[in-house]
């Protein structure tokens, strides 16, 4: 199986993040909206590159940066869709209305939908993950993820161990965040994860414990 990595876009200018894609090596781009100054010329972006990429837009109550409300967020993520990103993430807890909007546009536009899930901190028990990962196939998703933030090596198991449930047949990401968890990046990629999400150099990250494309393309040869 291939290991595909995904770097994270988190630049602040429309022209800074057009530099970004045009001279990326990544296997895949995720673009984090939220970090921008002001979200404008997604087709411009998308056009500059042709490695495919992630729409993200994650507000401040899920984790994320933007200070909108809940409407021009979908606004965004549909933009994002008709400019071209191949994928657009969009997390569980998004109203039904919303996300049926998505999905719409989504199929529309040959983009797959990730469905995702952020415990920024703590891992819920394993019985909480198995119902989190039955509701969210339900909402459409082409690919689960789910990231939590573990106190203990047990966490990381924990979160480790939705690899090995039988009948989840869509594709899963999931890993743990922070120092504790690093591990479990590089875990996720044997383990079935379709790719995993990488920083494009050490601190430029996205999210705590992520680890930076160079190095992580050198423990995957090692590892090969």
């Amino acid at each position: 199986m291939t290991k595909r990595l995904c770097v994270c876009l988190t630049e602040r200018t429309h022209q800074a993040c057009i530099d970004f894609v045009s001279s990326s090596d990544s296997d895949i781009i995720e673009h984090r909206m939220d970090f921008m100054n002001r979200i404008i010329g997604l087709k411009e972006i998308y056009s500059a590159t042709e490695i495919p990429v992630i729409a993200t837009c994650r507000s401040q109550e899920l984790g994320g940066n933007f200070e909108g409300d809940e409407t021009q967020r979908i606004d965004y993520l549909l933009e994002a869709i008709d400019s071209g990103a191949s994928f657009v993430d969009i997390e569980i807890e998004t109203g039904q209305e919303f996300l049926k909007q998505v999905r719409t546009a989504a199929s529309k536009n040959n983009c797959q939908i990730i469905i995702s899930k952020h415990y920024t901190t703590n891992t819920p028990e394993q019985s909480d993950l198995l119902d989190l990962i039955q509701e969210m196939k339900k909402s459409g998703a082409d690919i689960l993820k789910v990231a939590v933030t573990p106190e203990s090596i047990s966490d990381c198991e924990r979160i480790l161990q939705l690899y090995s449930v039988e009948n989840v047949e869509t594709p899963l990401i999931a890993f743990a965040m922070g120092d504790i968890g690093r591990f479990t990046r590089v875990s996720a990629l044997y383990l079935g994860a379709p790719f995993m999400y990488v920083s494009q150099d050490s601190g430029r990250e996205a999210a705590s414990g992520q680890i930076s494309l160079s190095d992580m393309r050198a423990i995957v040869r090692s590892l090969s």
